[in-house]
């Protein structure tokens, strides 16, 4: 029997109660975020100033250890090893919406078979959007011209 299973008779007593609830408490120590998949190209024409294909482009992630999460911010980096100092924000709806937006924790939506060691997750996908990429590649040409990407 799985402990983490809800309305389960078998695991409903006081002490898989119990359990499920000292989890949380060590679980939610400290939030952290994990990507699961995104995008290993993206074709953006920049003359057009567009995508050139018409597939959607997404980054799918998960926050663990939060009960809710009012906010986040996309980051970028030009270099893979640079300093967080210089990532950089993309601009995102969530992240601009004056903390109206919000996702709970949904304990009947995160018992991913797929992700078992993964529990009380909250689920996020997010588009990759013409405002990101524009932001993306306005900075990659900026760092080109001070000929920081050597």
């Amino acid at each position: 029997h799985d402990i983490w299973a809800i309305d389960d008779a078998a695991m409903d007593g006081h002490i898989a109660r119990n359990l499920r609830i000292a989890m949380f408490a060590i679980n939610s120590a400290q939030p952290y975020v994990m990507i699961t998949g995104y995008p290993n190209i993206i074709a953006w024409d920049l003359n057009a100033n567009t995508f050139m294909r018409r597939t959607l482009s997404k980054v799918d992630w998960f926050v663990s250890g939060a009960l809710s999460i009012y906010r986040y911010e996309l980051l970028f980096a030009l270099r893979a090893n640079e300093d967080w100092n210089a990532w950089k924000q993309l601009p995102s709806k969530e992240a601009n919406s004056g903390g109206e937006w919000r996702k709970n924790l949904d304990l009947k939506l995160s018992t991913s078979k797929e992700r078992s060691a993964f529990k009380f997750t909250i689920d996020m996908e997010t588009s990759v959007t013409v405002a990101m990429m524009q932001t993306m590649v306005n900075e990659c040409l900026a760092a080109d011209d001070r000929e920081e990407l050597l």
